[in-house]
């Protein structure tokens, strides 16, 4: 039974060729009635050792089982291929061994090479060396041992909200690669539901017999993949399906992964059967730069595992595979859950956005996750974004989300929490964001009943109108190049991830990100230079800045990558009115914040039935 395919560089989903194989020698890789041909000179390395094509052994015997594999590659020519096991000492040092090694004269069609590895291995890989001018077109490995499969057949949950060409890309990419594909194990086993709550999508385009569009009310991410639950669920006997796939509509969809998802979930030992696959996340702009790979809630430090790593490394290909980090919730960019985990009675929180996934994750996963190399989408990186009405959505929805599930151990943290958010922002100029922060806490210290009772819709409205009105950055005298140059503080994206041990990237990731012991003292004592003179000027701010760059600044221009932005200046008024306004609700956060704890730790299920969510979706 074939479990994981050879992939090649692909435009579509990611074309960068060191994620697939590194090669000693430049060689010309081309397709020929839609068979791959890697053309090998003599003497030419090709390794496996890669990010899509190195085989997860230590996985795939934990969570299956099986023991023995089965490489099969197509090949012409003359070669030696050698099996490495690879691992992460104790030291963090990546250790290579050889398996076996076999050298094949004049082969025309395919060999095939069983593998057994050692308990220590963590992935193991292929390496070809031509003895002669060669072809490689590819190959799978595959297991040997008959196995009685489990049943798995995914339902896919995708909420959009007016990005039409985002949604008809990946439709078109699911369609080609899996539903339609009479080569895939998917073929007409694979149905998806999206729920469009901007009721923009053009169905004659989309839709079809395992396409199904729902318009759904605005009630933000949360509305439509809870829209989409209900729908799968009523399906669910009828189309006998097990999982549920939650998917981001504006992430580039990797078809593969999918289909080796879906092989890995047939194979699970029984008391794995209801574990959560989840994918990793890759950026745009930088498709060898992981951002994350599953994450730790930690009582509301929120801490990415796996983080920034250049996957064109092999040291952090294996590094990702040895499940020494800890997850607790998996992005809704790509979480597969099994079905026997959601119910109609235990459905998500009506929060709008953002911690949906997390609060979700941590209710209903008990039985864990894994992730796997290859098993990823690529999307905008969450830092490129001006956070805007976020500041409201993740201060609300942590303290929602530590009340449900530490309601005893979050008071310190809250005040903190907000304490400290607030105070970063005003020292950042963002007045308005200080404010949201405030909102959040006095909208969570209004307990269940008024969560109960928003309309989400107006209650984003409301929030909207405190956010910054963004407009072209030309409109303010500068041009979208000018900022560019201002981004420093986004440099992590392409130096961040090139160090080799695990000892090295946490040195510069602490330089990056530390600030002197001077300046943290200065940047206190003088509330970041607002009790001393402004410099003259206007300076440039990328989305997420570090608050020394705002420093003694008078009027800053904050921006996004897609050339708009907005303009603040510094303002001690303001500073005093936020400071009095959290004085005002630090008293009630005192007087109440134990009691709304309990509230939502006990009463959160009225908020989590179907009966609640179908009046919450209904048109109004």
């Amino acid at each position: 039974m074939k479990i994981q395919e050879l992939l090649f560089p692909d435009k579509k989903i990611c074309a960068e060729p060191q994620m697939y194989y590194h090669v000693t020698n430049s060689c010309h890789c081309a397709f020929k009635d839609d068979m791959p041909q890697m053309a090998l000179k003599k003497g030419t390395v090709l390794n496996a050792d890669t990010y899509f094509n190195s085989f997860s052994y230590a996985k795939w015997k934990k969570y299956t089982g099986i023991k023995c594999f089965r490489l099969r590659l197509r090949v012409q020519g003359s070669m030696v291929v050698r099996i490495v096991g690879k691992n992460i000492t104790k030291n963090y040092q990546l250790e290579n061994r050889e398996i076996s090694s076999h050298k094949f004269q004049n082969i025309k069609e395919e060999i095939v090479i069983p593998i057994k590895g050692r308990s220590e291995d963590t992935v193991i890989c292929f390496e070809i060396t031509a003895l002669e001018d060669s072809c490689f077109m590819g190959g799978y490995y595959e297991i040997i041992e008959e196995r009685e499969l489990a049943p798995c057949k995914i339902a896919i949950d995708i909420c959009t909200f007016k990005r039409e060409l985002y949604v008809e890309r990946n439709m078109k990419m699911l369609t080609d690669y899996l539903i339609e594909n009479q080569k895939s194990s998917l073929f007409h086993n694979l149905f998806i539901y999206i729920q469009d709550n901007g009721q923009t999508l053009d169905k004659s385009k989309i839709e079809s017999n395992y396409i199904k569009i729902t318009p759904n009310r605005n009630t933000g991410g949360v509305g439509g993949f809870t829209r989409g639950m209900l729908n799968i669920l009523d399906d669910k006997e009828e189309k006998n399906f097990t999982h549920i796939l939650l998917m981001d509509d504006d992430a580039v969809i990797n078809p593969h992964a999918i289909e080796k998802m879906a092989v890995f979930l047939q194979l699970l030992l029984p008391q794995y059967k209801d574990i959560t696959v989840g994918g990793a996340i890759f950026l745009l702009d930088t498709p060898h730069i992981q951002y994350e790979c599953g994450a730790s809630w930690n009582k509301g430090v929120l801490i990415p595992n796996y983080h920034v790593m250049d996957m064109r490394n092999p040291y952090m290909v294996v590094c990702t595979e040895c499940e020494d980090a800890k997850n607790e919730y998996m992005g809704w960019w790509y979480c597969c859950m099994p079905l026997e985990l959601i119910s109609k009675d235990n459905l998500p929180l009506p929060v709008f956005i953002h911690r949906d996934d997390v609060e979700y994750c941590l209710r209903v996963c008990k039985p864990g996750f894994v992730t796997m190399n290859g098993i990823s989408v690529w999307h905008e990186a969450f830092d490129d974004k001006i956070t805007g009405v976020n500041q409201y959505y993740d201060m609300r929805n942590d303290l929602i989300t530590n009340a449900i599930h530490y309601p005893t151990e979050s008071r310190r943290w809250a005040m903190r929490c907000l304490s400290a958010l607030m105070t970063r922002n005003m020292m950042k100029l963002r007045y308005r964001y200080a404010r949201m922060n405030l909102r959040a806490m006095e909208d969570f210290l209004k307990g269940v009943d008024w969560l109960k009772a928003q309309d989400g819709v107006a209650l984003h409205q409301e929030i909207c109108a405190m956010n910054y009105k963004v407009s072209p950055v030309t409109e303010f005298g500068v041009t979208q190049e000018e900022c560019d140059r201002y981004a420093v503080d986004r440099d992590w994206k392409h130096r961040g991830a090139r160090e080799n041990t695990r000892l090295g990237k946490f040195v510069y990731q602490f330089y990056c990100r530390s600030v002197s012991l001077w300046k943290r003292i200065r940047l206190g004592i003088t509330f970041n230079g607002l009790l001393l003179p402004a410099k003259k000027g206007m300076q440039i701010v990328e989305p997420s800045p570090g608050i020394h760059r705002t420093y003694r600044v008078k009027k800053a221009l904050h921006y996004t990558l897609n050339g708009m932005g907005f303009v603040t200046e510094r303002d001690i008024r303001k500073v005093v009115r936020c400071y009095r306004e959290f004085l005002r609700i630090r008293k009630i956060f005192i007087k109440n914040f134990d009691r709304v704890c309990m509230e939502y730790h006990d009463r959160y299920h009225e908020i989590t039935s179907a009966e609640f969510w179908e009046k919450y979706l209904e048109e109004k």
